[in-house]
Order: C-alpha cells, then sequence, then structure tokens
C-alpha cells in the first residue's frame, strides 16, 4: 500500500542523494534538472527563505514517487501570497516535473490529496513537459481543488539526432549550409581555428571564467545587464553544479578559439542520451563570422559521433534556434488556485499581457495598474 512521507530539511535532501537517482532512472521522464545534483544544489544557492516539501510515495519503505516541492511566501501589491510549487521554479531550470515511476497515476493522486491538507494559495506546477507522464495523469485526475487551469508556458525547441551530420545537413536550409560553409572558410583563412572543451584548456575555474566574460561581454554590447548581471548569484551556482557536473562526465562546456583566444562558448550538459544547451556566449566583435552558430554546428556534430540521441535548445523560442531545429514542444503549467480573494486576483492578473509587460519592467509598477485590473478582472471593483 502506497504512503506519503513528507520531507522538510535540506539535510533529508542530502542524505536522499543515491536513491532519488535510483528512483529518477526508473522515470520516463529522467532529464537532468530533475536529478539530484541539480536540484540539491540549486537550494543551496536559491532555497533561503523557502522551505522544502519533497514528498514520497513509498510501497513498503521502497520510493516509488517523488515531489520536489517547496513552499514560497511571494509579495504582490504590498500583499503576501502563499505558493506552493516545483523545487528550481523562477530561477534558471528549464523544466520540472513529479518523478514517476511505477502507479504513476496512483501516486499522483495521493501526492495531490496529501497537498490539500497542507497550507498555501496557489499551487503552481510550471516547466512540465507536454509529453511527461505526469501531465497525461493530471489530465485524467478529477479536480478536487478550485479553479485547475493549464497553459503553454514555454515553447522548447530541440533536434532529433539521425545517425550521421549528412543526414541531419540535409533538413538545413541551402542559405544555412552556404552561410556555415563560407563564414567558417573565412575564418580559417585569416585564423588559426579550433574547437575545444573545457579539459583540453585549462581549469575548471578559469574555463568557466571565460564563459562568463563571453556571454556578459555580448550582452552588454547590446546594453543589457546579461543573466549574470541581473542575478549575482547565478555565478556561483554555475560554478558549483558544473564542478558537480564534471564529476559525472555530465558537463560540456566548449569554445570556439581563434589564435588559442577563446571568441565563442557554449555551456551544455550531457546526460540520458541528450545534450542540452544551457548557455551560450560569444565575443560580438567576432559576430560577422557566426561564430556562435559554428560553434553550435560543432556541438551537433560531436552528439551525432557521441550516439546522442536529442539536442535540446531548452525553453526560450529565439530565433536562432529555429534555423537549427525543426521540432519543439511546449512547456505547461498547471495552476491550482484556491477560493480565496487574493488568490483569485493574483491568477487573474499575473495571466494579463500588460502583466508580463509590467514584471519585466524590473518591479517599476505602472500608475495604471488599477485600470489594468478593471479590464482583466471587473468583478473585485
Amino acid at each position: 500500500m502506497l504512503k506519503i512521507r513528507e520531507l522538510n530539511e535540506y539535510n533529508e535532501l542530502i542524505d536522499l542523494r543515491e536513491k532519488w537517482n535510483n528512483v529518477l532512472k526508473k522515470s520516463r521522464d529522467d532529464d537532468i534538472f530533475l536529478t539530484w545534483e541539480w536540484l540539491s544544489t540549486w537550494w543551496k544557492h536559491y532555497g533561503k527563505e523557502r522551505k522544502p516539501i519533497i514528498l514520497l510515495a513509498e510501497d513498503t519503505n521502497e520510493i516509488v514517487a517523488i515531489a520536489p516541492l517547496m513552499h514560497s511566501v511571494h509579495k504582490l501589491f504590498g500583499l503576501k501570497l502563499r505558493k506552493m510549487e516545483f523545487i528550481g521554479t523562477e530561477a534558471h531550470t528549464d523544466y520540472s516535473n513529479f518523478i514517476l515511476t511505477e502507479g504513476k497515476e496512483q501516486s499522483l493522486k495521493l501526492f495531490l490529496k496529501y497537498l490539500t491538507n497542507l497550507a498555501w494559495d496557489c499551487l503552481e506546477l510550471r516547466e512540465i513537459p507536454e509529453t511527461a507522464d505526469s501531465l497525461l495523469c493530471l489530465r485524467k485526475i478529477s479536480k478536487e481543488m478550485y479553479m485547475p487551469d493549464q497553459r503553454v508556458a514555454s515553447k522548447c525547441p530541440y533536434i532529433s539526432l539521425p545517425d550521421s551530420w549528412d543526414a541531419f545537413s540535409k533538413t538545413l536550409s541551402g542559405d544555412m549550409r552556404r552561410n556555415l560553409r563560407r563564414r567558417m572558410k573565412r575564418l580559417r583563412e585569416r585564423y588559426k581555428v579550433e574547437f575545444k572543451k573545457q579539459n583540453d584548456l585549462e581549469s575548471l575555474e578559469e574555463a568557466m571564467k571565460t564563459f562568463f566574460f563571453l556571454h556578459q561581454k555580448r550582452w552588454r554590447s547590446k546594453g543589457l545587464l546579461g543573466s549574470f548581471g541581473r542575478d549575482p548569484k547565478f555565478c556561483d551556482f554555475l560554478l558549483d553544479i558544473s564542478r558537480c557536473f564534471a564529476e559525472r562526465n555530465w558537463l560540456n562546456l566548449s569554445f570556439l578559439t581563434i589564435n588559442d583566444r577563446p571568441v565563442a562558448s557554449a555551456l551544455c550538459f550531457e546526460y540520458n542520451k541528450t545534450l542540452y544547451y544551457y548557455h551560450p556566449g560569444f565575443d560580438p566583435e567576432y559576430s560577422k563570422f557566426g561564430v556562435g552558430n559554428l560553434l553550435i554546428e560543432h556541438l551537433i556534430e560531436y552528439s551525432i559521433r557521441k550516439g546522442l540521441k536529442k539536442f535540446d535548445f531548452l525553453k526560450g523560442a529565439e530565433s536562432y534556434k529555429s534555423d537549427w531545429a525543426q521540432m519543439s514542444r511546449n512547456s505547461i503549467e498547471v495552476r491550482y488556485i484556491r477560493n480565496h480573494f487574493f488568490a483569485i486576483l493574483y491568477d487573474r492578473t499575473t495571466r494579463s499581457y500588460m502583466y508580463d509587460c509590467i514584471k519585466r519592467s524590473n518591479g517599476v509598477f505602472s500608475n495604471n495598474l488599477k485600470s489594468i485590473l478593471r479590464t482583466r478582472a471587473p468583478f473585485f471593483f
């Protein structure tokens, strides 16, 4: 008989390492962002002022499913909203999910039933891949909570890798193939061009500093802060996760160098026959050579040679991804709202286009917010 056990301490998460990954390996939705390594490192850097709510479904003391959740308090318009969400939500985690093995639907039902007895205003389950077993089960389960809803959260382009580069190159447009050849030829005529992984260069810390520099240089050339300027914790988090992944041979930190100088970089992860293209960076002085695309070309060739099955560009529909990837899948948000005035208000306002625009403006809210709310949720006024 399945029973639910709740863990609420970081140390309890630390102790689960071996069991966690053993359960994950049995799941059909095994991806890098559900590993114990990713989630425990994320919590170390971003878990402050949050409470872990890790639910384990156990059958005679054997873990068969995990709900990696956390409780957090968000402030909105000076009021507080209690949210239950996946660990990793809000910062740098592209996919989130339940970890389900045998008895998927039964485990998920027990998780949701257990959650109804906990204190929260909004259960917000974001970035679930649309092909996930948990999403299929959620659609079957009777809705016992107020105002369940589903929507597309992100578009995630990817390449289903063939057995050879020639087979893949035929999926690219003629212009794309010609541009890649022409740019590489021009680059090689002027410089010594090489592709290197971190372990061919220098220490991991120094290689990561080079990656950070190239990423920020690109964004600063546009007058923007870039990921590391917006979030100072992000560098420390990526340093920790890169060390952890390097020990497990999951790290692929690659560079394009000219005359031994790195001019393009990509922080990628290799896991479960997939290359996750996590973060790029390049020197804008060499953008005319398309160094970012040349590095992507190299990484796709590498992935095919190594026998990987998927090249995942992760969430975001940036135009350069569509030049490479013919396929994409959606990530879904499933939201349950308690019958509470502020929770309903939060749900209505955060789904409006205007709120998204306001949220992106560094938290500076418009004086016209009340008129927006009248438009989006007139029954409150």
